[in-house]
């Protein structure tokens, strides 16, 4: 489970080169090691926070969250 700041562009910005460097450990390590699907990575959960502050106020843009 991944968690990010969605207040603050930055912290999805770091978040998506986190996951960018597990994906690529996932599979440099996956050995053969596939699912059903065919696929050499677990499932990921991502979290955004900060869904209290008032007004909301949108950070990410389209293209951002395409990106996930």
């Amino acid at each position: 489970m991944f968690v990010y700041n969605s207040a603050d562009k930055h912290s999805f910005k770091k978040l998506m080169r986190i996951i960018k460097s597990v994906h690529e450990f996932e599979e440099s390590h996956a050995k053969g090691k596939t699912d059903s699907d065919g696929s050499a990575h677990v499932k990921k959960y991502i979290l955004g926070t900060k869904k209290d502050i008032k007004p909301p106020k949108k950070t990410l843009d389209d293209d951002d969250l395409s990106s996930l």
